[in-house]
């Protein structure tokens, strides 16, 4: 039997299985910023080339990145965009299987007896809070 109809491609989109995909496609686009911002941010470390900081040439480089194709700046605000959409959602999706979570069992178990889940595991959500407010602060603060 396949699916042909709008309401159940729609509701494919919409599953919990489909909601984990997102967060883990966003997650993967938001780690690689990270590491890449991280690397990048190394630069300040690198000394000078002919008296100009490697900071400052990576820099240059970020802004001036397919000019050619996309103008002065171009690529960089299309970076800015996927990561601006890769987090609206992945909050979205981390909000909706959170919610469902709290639906599926109105009763809270007495005892949590933890057997196939980590420390990491059931405090990502508190941390991925702690690095929203952190990345705000960052960007306030160098820019």
């Amino acid at each position: 039997m396949t699916c042909c109809s709008s309401s159940c491609k729609r509701s494919l989109l919409s599953s919990t299985i489909a909601l984990k995909a997102q967060m883990a496609v966003t997650g993967l686009i938001l780690y690689g910023f990270v590491v890449m911002h991280m690397v990048g941010n190394l630069k300040a470390f690198g000394g000078e080339i002919n008296g100009v900081p490697m900071l400052d040439i990576y820099a240059r480089y970020l802004r001036e990145m397919g000019e050619h194709l996309f103008g002065h700046g171009g690529v960089l605000w299309g970076v800015r965009i996927v990561l601006l959409l890769s987090l609206l959602l992945h909050v979205e999706a981390a909000v909706k299987l959170k919610s469902r979570n709290l639906e599926s069992k109105p009763i809270k178990y007495r005892i949590f007896d933890y057997r196939a889940s980590t420390v990491a595991a059931r405090t990502m959500l508190v941390g991925g809070v702690f690095l929203f407010f952190f990345v705000i602060f960052h960007i306030l603060h160098f820019t």
